[in-house]
């Protein structure tokens, strides 16, 4: 059973100002674009390109100061005028972790957190 603590902490995510150090890539190392939001179960993504959306994407997420990769399967769930907003699918733990990381040290960085997730 999942604990109320468990709950919130799945749904928890940290805005990230512009120059924030957290951005998105292909595999191939193609820039994407930078991450605005992150949480639990996705991130919305500030960049040049448009997305389809319901369409799934191979991302990288890098943060270099933390010297930090995380591979995720995300598809796009919508486009705002921040971004385009992706879920994260399949998940794997050890992603999960490295994400629950970022989400952490960037709280601490850039303070506060949202009450959903991205």
């Amino acid at each position: 059973m999942v604990s109320p603590n468990q709950q919130q902490r799945s749904f928890e995510r940290v805005s990230i100002p512009r120059g924030g150090g957290l951005i998105v890539t292909t595999p191939a190392g193609d820039w994407l674009g930078a991450v605005r939001s992150l949480g639990g179960g996705g991130l919305l993504l500030q960049g040049p390109l448009s997305f389809q959306q319901g369409q799934h994407y191979h991302l990288r997420l890098i943060d270099k100061a933390m010297n930090t990769r995380v591979d995720v399967d995300a598809v796009a769930l919508y486009t705002i005028s921040a971004g385009v907003g992706f879920q994260f699918t399949g998940l794997e733990p050890v992603a999960a972790n490295d994400i629950a990381t970022l989400i952490a040290k960037h709280r601490e960085r850039w303070g506060g957190s949202g009450g959903k997730e991205a």
